[in-house]
C-alpha cells in the first residue's frame, strides 16, 4: 500500500474471510484529522442472492475495528434493483454517522477534500424521491 491511502480497520485474514462470506465490496472511511489516515467505518455490500421469482436481497453491513456496528438488508425484484438500494441505505447511514459522530470530518480516498462521501443517500436516490 502506498503512502496517503487508508490502513484497513481489518486485517487481511479478516477480509478473506468476508470474501468467502461472500462480500463484494468495501470502502474505508478515515478521519480528516488523522495523519495517518487508518480506517475509521468500513462499509461493505454482500453478494445479492435469490429468494424466489422477483424475490432478492443484499446484506450490508458497517463495521469499525471492535466489529460490526449496523447490518440490514435491502430486498427488491432483481439483483441490481438490491444493489442500488443497498447503496442509498449505506450512503444515508454513513451521512449521519458523519455529520452526528464525526462532525463532518469523514473522508474517503475518492475526495479527501470531504466534498462527497461517495455513495448515493436515500434523500437523492430515484426510488425514494418525490
Amino acid at each position: 500500500m502506498h503512502e496517503g491511502h487508508a490502513r484497513a480497520a481489518i486485517t487481511t485474514d479478516e477480509l478473506s474471510a468476508m470474501k468467502e462470506e461472500g462480500i463484494i465490496a468495501t470502502r474505508a472511511y478515515y478521519v480528516e484529522d488523522d495523519e495517518e489516515r487508518r480506517s475509521e467505518l468500513v462499509v461493505s455490500l454482500f453478494r445479492p442472492r435469490r429468494l424466489g421469482p422477483q424475490d432478492y436481497r443484499c446484506d450490508f453491513e458497517v463495521r469499525k475495528a471492535k466489529g460490526v456496528v449496523w447490518k440490514s438488508e435491502a430486498s427488491g425484484i432483481d439483483s441490481l434493483h438490491v444493489l442500488i438500494l443497498a447503496l442509498a441505505a449505506l450512503g444515508s447511514y454513513i451521512a449521519l454517522v458523519n455529520q452526528r459522530d464525526y462532525q463532518g470530518r469523514l473522508r474517503w480516498e475518492g475526495d479527501p477534500a470531504g466534498r462527497d462521501l461517495g455513495l448515493p443517500t436515500i434523500e437523492h436516490h430515484w426510488p425514494f424521491k418525490q
